[in-house]
């Protein structure tokens, strides 16, 4: 069993990166996500792609926390179902040079480790290095391949500035400096073929939109929220690199809201009504069905997720949040407008 680790910062594109790979390969694969909050957004998008195991790790992060566990899935993964590739996603915060040290101590007989890649918006590398800069280095130092995504439209030459940026900080990591649907088959391939040489904690706070109820116009106490628990998740004070780490915020059985209503929401958190929200996702009931929202990189996109079997869900992922305030509109939002 071969093991590929794609990495990226927070809305990256990493899930997409992975249905394409897929695609393009026809290999037999298996995924292991690391879902950043009590979410399993992405485990619904990767599963409507075929006839794919996804498996999912949601209560800690692969590099730390729950090191052991996620050892022992890989462990099991190749024992029980033996594919030849293992793709491991891990949070958008994580340490990639923790992961692949992680990985390294079971690297034995049929497991081997192949050249980890992460994945990079040229659009969000400022803001990542500014705010989250030795987690965004790190992702950067222990990938051997870079690989630019949401890109398709961007001028070459801003591409080319782009890459030199990232060579500063990774002189020695190969760098695919166009977006990789431009790529052939043989780079497709060559991602699953050869062999390698890498989190951390966060803020965590879950709520069940359900058990909520409808607040008034205004509300931002917290002392009605129901399940939140603002626990630290880790075995490291907060220093360093863990001082850094963003915190992220889940929401399960939201309210049914209007696109309109979802617009506002995220012109909202993009202006800072929310905290620093640099990452958000979620599927979102309408009146006319279900719609998937995505925000980075100063952002977001509304599509269409009919066809994803998972119940409504969202996470938001920053600094300084306010999860109450978003929990209140979330639980009612026609009382925002």
């Amino acid at each position: 069993m071969k093991i590929l680790i794609v990495s990226g910062f927070l809305g990256a594109g990493k899930t997409t990166f992975i249905k394409e790979l897929i695609r393009r390969t026809g290999q037999d694969i298996v995924i292991i996500e690391n879902e950043y909050g009590d979410t399993d957004i992405d485990k619904g998008e990767l599963s409507s792609s075929g006839d794919i195991s996804v498996l999912e790790l949601m209560e800690g992060c692969v590099c730390c926390t729950v090191r052991e566990g996620f050892a022992n899935s890989v462990l099991t993964i190749a024992s029980a179902l033996s594919p030849a590739f293992l793709i491991v996603e891990p949070t958008g915060a994580a340490l990639l040079s923790r992961i692949i040290d992680n990985l390294s101590r079971i690297t034995y007989g049929d497991i081997s480790l192949l050249p980890p890649v992460t994945l990079v918006s040229p659009r969000g590398i400022d803001q990542s290095m500014a705010c989250f800069g030795d987690i965004y280095a790190d992702q950067l130092k222990a990938a051997e391949q870079i690989i630019f995504s949401k890109c398709e439209n961007e001028d070459p030459g801003a591409l080319h500035l782009a890459k030199e940026k990232l060579l500063k900080t990774a002189p020695s990591a190969r760098v695919a400096a166009e977006h990789y649907s431009r790529m052939g088959e043989e780079w497709w391939l060559g991602l699953l073929g050869a062999e390698s040489r890498p989190a951390r904690l966060s803020k965590k706070y879950s709520y069940d939109i359900s058990k909520f109820g409808r607040r008034p116009v205004g509300y931002a106490g917290r002392q009605n929220c129901l399940a939140l628990s603002a626990d630290i998740l880790g075995d490291m004070p907060l220093t360093g690199q863990a001082a850094q780490l963003p915190e992220e915020c889940s929401f399960r059985s939201p309210a049914p809201m209007s696109v309109p209503e979802l617009i506002m929401l995220l012109e909202d958190a993009l202006r800072g009504r929310y905290g620093g929200i640099v990452r958000a996702k979620g599927i979102l009931e309408t009146g006319g069905g279900y719609v998937r929202f995505d925000l980075a990189d100063g952002l977001y996109s509304i599509t269409g997720a009919d066809g994803v079997s998972t119940e409504p869900q969202c996470v938001f992922i920053g600094r300084q949040l306010r999860p109450a305030e978003i929990a209140a509109r979330l639980a009612d939002p026609a009382a925002f407008i």
